[in-house]
């Protein structure tokens, strides 16, 4: 059990002011989270990341965090957690040569995890790769709690590489691994994933300077006009939906940008520069749309200035060391959560 380190702080931003309490994690990297409204504003907020050689997880139902060990003894790389819309946390990440994940059940009914509630295992990939490299590899549960993954396969023979989607019914089975064959996806990787059933759903996926959404609807991909009309990207982000109009994405020299679509042609319709004066942007970015307000955008200066920009303002979040990748979600009250790394730690704040 790790402990937590607990702070108030009042923040006084550039705009806005905004009050956060603040839970810190020690000895923690690599870290992702994810939070999802369930039933009746029921709140469900995972936390994946590694500490030391182990995999573990972090849980809030609105409350303080609760961590627990998933698996001791591994060396987990490009963690990406997500809640399906159960309510179920999937984590999938990369480990010894090959994709792994973790589905969060009902405690006794898995093989991981204290009181085995966790499925713990490895994804399937096609049959007879071999020389697998290390990618990205992005999951998430259905209510039936059927997990979904999207990855791309890279082999040292250069054989069958590129983006593939396959699935764990709850029943443990799997599907063959189908290639996504789009030529918007050449040398891309899933970066995002959100699924509404068993048979529609869609990712964003970034590389090559380009990020791509892909809708899925009874397995065909549609990814018609979904390729931003921007070059030069250095990361990007979707609205949290199986088919986003908002997205955010950073390019050089340090430029954050909202791009929109239209919802009714679906045609791009420009983009706005969100940056603080004087200010640039790390390569990285996170999106929110609260359901009463504006998008709100997560990122990091390159001063280490952990920021926001919402309601046409800009909220210093915090500035008190080095910090990157900060990630936002909502909560039921559609208040804001916030996950950024430190040197060494985790840092999870949550809106008052």
């Amino acid at each position: 059990m790790k402990n937590f380190a607990f702070a108030l702080f009042l923040l006084f931003p550039i705009g806005l002011h905004a009050a956060w309490t603040f839970e810190t994690i020690s000895s923690a990297s690599g870290g992702h989270m994810a939070s999802r409204v369930i039933l009746i504003n029921q709140e469900r907020t995972l936390i994946a990341y590694k500490s030391g050689g182990a995999l573990m997880a972090a849980t809030s139902t609105g409350g303080a965090l609760v961590s627990e060990t998933i698996l001791p003894f591994t060396t987990p790389s490009g963690i990406y957690a997500s809640v399906g819309t159960r309510g179920a946390g999937l984590i999938s990440y990369w480990n010894i040569g090959g994709f792994r994940y973790a589905l969060q059940l009902t405690p006794g009914a898995g093989n991981c995890g204290p009181s085995s509630n966790w499925q713990c295992g490895s994804v399937k990939i096609p049959a007879g790769t071999t020389g697998q490299l290390v990618d990205s590899i992005v999951g998430q549960a259905d209510a039936n709690l059927n997990a979904h993954f999207f990855y791309r396969l890279r082999t040292t023979n250069n054989v069958d590489n590129g983006v593939y989607y396959v699935k764990r019914s709850a029943a443990g089975v799997w599907t063959t691994p189908a290639k996504v064959n789009l030529l918007s996806l050449t040398d891309k990787s899933p970066i995002a994933i959100e699924v509404i059933s068993d048979s529609t759903m869609g990712f964003l996926a970034f590389g090559s300077g380009a990020a791509t959404h892909v809708r899925v609807n009874n397995g065909v991909y549609n990814d018609v006009l979904s390729t931003l009309p921007e070059s030069s990207l250095t990361s990007a982000d979707m609205q949290k939906t199986v088919v986003p109009f908002l997205f955010c994405y950073t390019k050089e020299p340090g430029k954050l940008h909202l791009i929109s679509r239209s919802q009714n042609t679906g045609q791009w319709q420009g983009s706005v520069s969100l940056t603080a004066p004087g200010e640039s942007a790390r390569p990285h970015c996170s999106i929110q749309v609260p359901s009463v307000d504006f998008p709100v955008i997560a990122y990091t200066s390159t001063d280490d200035v952990v920021r926001l920009k919402r309601n046409g303002s800009w909220e210093t979040v915090d500035a008190s060391s080095v910090f990157s990748k900060p990630i936002i979600d909502l909560t039921p009250a559609n208040k804001l959560l916030i996950l950024y790394q430190g040197a060494g730690f985790l840092k999870f704040g949550r809106e008052q």
